[in-house]
C-alpha cells in the first residue's frame, strides 16, 4: 500500500486539504447563521422603530390639536380670575358696616321622628 515515503506524503496532504475544507465548509455556515440572525434581528428593529415612529406621530398630532385647547383656556382661566379679583375688590368696598354677630341667620327646624 505505502511503497514508498512519497505515498505518506501525498496522503497526509489529501488529509490535511480534507481537514481545511470542512473548517472552511464550517466556517462558511456558520457565517451563513451570524448573518441570518443579524437580518432577523435588524428585521424586528425595523419594526420596533416603526411602531414606535407611528406612536410619536399620533403624539405629536394630538399635542398639535391640543395647543389650540390649551390657549383658549388659558384666556378662560385669565378671565375668570380677573372677574373674580375685581368681584372681591367690589365686595370689600362694599361691605357692610353691621357686625355679623348683630345679623339674623334663617334656620330651619328639623322634625325628629
Amino acid at each position: 500500500m505505502f511503497e514508498t515515503s512519497k505515498d505518506v506524503l501525498n496522503l497526509s496532504l489529501a488529509l490535511g486539504a480534507l481537514v481545511i475544507t470542512a473548517l472552511i465548509a464550517w466556517l462558511l455556515f456558520q457565517s451563513v447563521k451570524i448573518i441570518s440572525d443579524i437580518r432577523k434581528t435588524t428585521k424586528f428593529i425595523t419594526k420596533k422603530i416603526s411602531i414606535l415612529d407611528d406612536i410619536l406621530k399620533i403624539l405629536k398630532d394630538k399635542i398639535e390639536k391640543s395647543s389650540s385647547y390649551i390657549s383658549i383656556l388659558v384666556d378662560l382661566v385669565s378671565k375668570l380670575v380677573t372677574h373674580f379679583t375685581d368681584y372681591t375688590r367690589y365686595n370689600k368696598t362694599n361691605a357692610p358696616t353691621k357686625p355679623l354677630k348683630n345679623r339674623k341667620v334663617a334656620t330651619v327646624d328639623i322634625d325628629e321622628e
